[in-house]
């Protein structure tokens, strides 16, 4: 009999577990759902809004624009926005090109050393294009002088030609005649300097003649007179002849 009984009572308890057990599972799994169902409101993101001013006034740069979770606000076991989607949004944006100051390029190789009396010189340039000016840029500044440079060499250097000069004039000569009218002439020399270095020769006149008369000359004549083939006097007669 207590055999019996104690069979009895293990087969009760045992369906009395499974009892809890299932109304355990239910509250666990069955219960949160009908209450999600029933008491949960999912979030809803409202319109986006309009988008911001760009974040530079030129070149690239960035917008963005937002919406709020409150259309409706979740409540309860309800899901949130962020399932849905972010509430910011960004992307690239674009008013105008900036304005692109132009600046020089690399300078270019010297240019060979070219002679120029006594002192050689080379060039080398440069050009404004790294970048050139765009959308109202600035250009380089002073192009025509600063896009080229000058520079002493010592390759190949010449002498300067010189010109030649004229000296003194020396003394004027002696008269050519002891009387009367007669020439007398002076020289100078081109020796100051001479020309070299394939410079011109003087210009001008080397020698130079003029008259000159250091007295008169004064010659005597005799003279006589006669008249009816007789002789009436001897008389001298002194020309002067300059």
């Amino acid at each position: 009999m207590t055999k019996h009984r104690s069979l009895l009572l293990s087969i009760l308890y045992s369906k009395r577990f499974v009892i809890v057990a299932t109304i355990a599972l239910f509250i666990l799994l069955v219960v949160p759902s009908l209450l999600r169902h029933s008491y949960s409101v999912d979030g809803g993101y409202t319109h986006w809004s309009e988008w911001t001013h760009c974040s530079v006034s030129c070149g690239y740069g960035i917008r963005g624009r937002s919406r709020n979770c409150t259309n409706p606000r979740p409540s309860g076991f309800g899901k949130p926005c962020v399932l849905i989607g972010p509430h910011v949004e960004t992307s690239q944006c674009s008013e105008k090109p900036c304005p692109i100051d132009a600046q020089w390029g690399s300078w270019a190789q010297w240019t060979v050393c070219e002679p120029n009396c006594n002192k050689g010189y080379h060039t080398r340039t440069r050009t404004c294009n790294n970048p050139v000016a765009a959308n109202g840029g600035k250009d380089c500044p002073d192009k025509a002088k600063n896009g080229i440079e000058k520079q002493q060499c010592v390759e190949n250097i010449l002498p300067c030609p010189v010109d030649g000069g004229f000296g003194q004039w020396n003394s004027w000569s002696k008269c050519s005649a002891t009387c009367g009218r007669g020439l007398t002439e002076r020289n100078r020399v081109c020796n100051k300097p001479e020309p070299r270095n394939g410079g011109k020769s003087c210009v001008g006149a080397q020698h130079e003649v003029k008259e000159c008369l250091d007295k008169p000359c004064v010659q005597i004549m005799n003279s006589t007179l006669s008249g009816n083939n007789t002789a009436v006097s001897n008389s001298t007669i002194a020309i002067v002849i300059s």
